[in-house]
């Protein structure tokens, strides 16, 4: 269990690094334009030190690790892929939050 929960914890770090992978393709749109950042995690230490920047062109950027990549948005979600995460992730857009459902716990990013 305890190497599950790592995993789990690891790819919610690493994904800033993962966004890069994909620069130059997707979607984007400027109602999600805006910089987001990360109001409710499961982890509290990182409550008010992750945010995505969303741009109207269709990048994404992710603090504080830098990582650069793009998204799309589709049926009330944000997908964002890279090669880390072959699959993406997807946050549920509800007003001005996006939301990743966890097990541990959800993860909420607001905008600014």
């Amino acid at each position: 269990m305890k190497g599950k929960n790592l995993i789990i914890c690891l790819a919610l770090l690493v994904l800033p690094l993962a966004l890069g992978a994909f620069a130059g393709c997707g979607g984007g749109g400027d109602s999600l334009a805006g910089t987001y950042l990360c109001t409710e995690h499961w982890n509290e230490g990182m409550v008010g030190r992750i945010t995505f920047e969303f741009r109207s062109d269709g990048t994404v950027k992710m603090s504080p690790l830098g990582g650069e990549g793009t998204y799309e948005i589709a049926n009330g979600a944000v997908t964002v892929v890279n090669d880390l995460m072959e699959d993406g992730v997807t946050l549920q857009i509800q007003g001005n939050t996006l939301r990743i459902e966890n097990p541990l716990g959800d993860v909420v990013y607001t905008k600014q």
